[in-house]
C-alpha cells in the first residue's frame, strides 16, 4: 500500500496533518470518526494510490472552535452537493475534482484530536498513514462538541517515543517485516 495523504488542519496560520481523533468511552480509548465525502451525499472514487478515500478534509481552528472548512474530492462524475450552503467549485483541468472554500461547519465531535507538523522524512513508511511520532511538531487539542478546551503540546512525548524505535532503518526493518528468501 501507497503512504496516504492525510487530511488537514489549519491551527495558527499553519497547515498540520491530522494524525488521529480519539475518545475515551468506558475506559477504552475508541477512534472517533471524522467527516466523510459520504456524510455529505458525496460518493468519491480512488484517483491515486496516494488517496484510497478519494476525498480529503481540511480542518480549521478559528475563534477556539474546530470547524470543518475545506473539502477536496476526487473521481466525482457530477456536481457534487453543497456542504454547509457552500457549493464546490470544479478544477478546470481535473474535471472529476471538486473543491469546497471557506465552509465553516462546526465539527459536533467530543474528542482528542491530534495534529502534527514537519514531518521527519528519514521515518518515512511507504504505507499506509506515518505514525504520530515522526513528526517533529504535535498537538493533541481536547474538542468538546466542536469547542477546543486546551491544547497540549506532546512533541517530546514523541521525541521521546522515536528514541524508543531506535533508528529509522531497525524501524523500517520491523515494518517490512522478515527477510524474504
Amino acid at each position: 500500500m501507497t503512504a496516504q495523504e492525510n487530511d488537514y488542519c489549519m491551527c495558527n496560520d499553519e497547515r498540520y496533518d491530522v494524525l488521529s481523533a480519539m475518545n475515551i468511552i468506558k475506559g477504552q480509548f475508541k477512534t472517533v470518526e471524522l467527516f466523510t465525502a459520504k456524510d455529505f451525499g458525496i460518493e468519491t472514487h480512488q484517483t491515486s494510490t496516494g488517496n484510497f478515500q478519494g476525498y480529503i478534509m481540511g480542518y480549521a481552528v478559528k475563534n477556539d472552535l474546530l470547524l470543518l472548512d475545506e473539502v477536496e474530492v476526487h473521481g466525482v462524475d457530477l456536481q457534487p452537493p453543497d456542504i454547509n450552503g457552500i457549493a464546490p467549485s470544479q478544477d478546470p483541468e481535473a474535471r472529476s475534482y471538486y473543491y469546497y472554500h471557506d465552509i465553516g461547519l462546526q465539527v459536533p465531535f467530543t474528542m482528542t484530536f491530534t495534529i502534527g507538523k514537519n514531518f521527519i522524512q528519514t521515518w518515512y513508511i511507504h504505507m499506509g498513514y506515518q505514525p504520530d511520532w515522526a513528526y517533529k511538531t504535535v498537538l493533541e487539542l481536547e474538542v468538546d462538541g466542536g469547542a477546543i478546551k486546551n491544547v497540549k503540546d506532546v512533541s517530546d512525548e514523541m521525541a521521546a517515543r522515536r528514541k524508543e524505535e531506535g533508528s529509522p532503518k531497525q524501524y523500517k526493518a520491523r515494518m517490512s517485516g522478515p527477510p524474504r528468501m
